[in-house]
């Protein structure tokens, strides 16, 4: 994908169960020196903030809602750094609209990233719906691709 060979700075998501598998991705994208960024939820102040990885089996673990996350002491990314965001949904619309987990984390987070940084959205064919009810704050990915 074009965006991803432009990219220095790519921000992933940890898949968990259910989700289209990013690990493959983040080794590759390791392996062509890239830098990896990694979602990490702060609960208390209902806000994502991301960090890097070098060694995804050195340096995650279990955080919270059973998502996978750097290391207690981790350095925090700005928003601003990342070249790529690979977003998660639950669903998606033809138009990019997604449906999240409900709790925001990543529209908010999203709408940090500098003007026009490519968001790739990653779904199976079955979690492409014709239209998706959508509001104000969220933000659709400017890329879907399905397995």
């Amino acid at each position: 994908m074009p965006e991803f060979k432009r990219a220095n700075v790519i921000m992933f998501y940890v898949s968990k169960g259910g989700e289209v598998e990013t690990m493959p991705m983040i080794e590759a994208a390791l392996e062509r020196g890239k830098a990896v960024l990694v979602p990490v939820i702060k609960t208390r102040k209902k806000k994502m903030v991301v960090s890097e990885v070098m060694d995804p089996d050195k340096d995650l673990v279990r955080g919270p809602y059973g998502i996978y996350q750097p290391k207690a002491h981790f350095e925090v990314f700005h928003p601003r750094s990342i070249d790529l965001a690979i977003v998660p949904g639950v669903a998606f619309d033809k138009k990019g609209n997604r449906l999240g987990r409900g709790m925001g984390y990543y529209d908010k987070f999203l709408t940090r990233l500098r003007p026009g940084v490519p968001t790739v959205g990653l779904a199976f064919k079955f979690q492409v719906v014709r239209k998706l009810p959508t509001l104000s704050h969220d933000r659709p990915v400017t890329k879907l691709l399905t397995a």
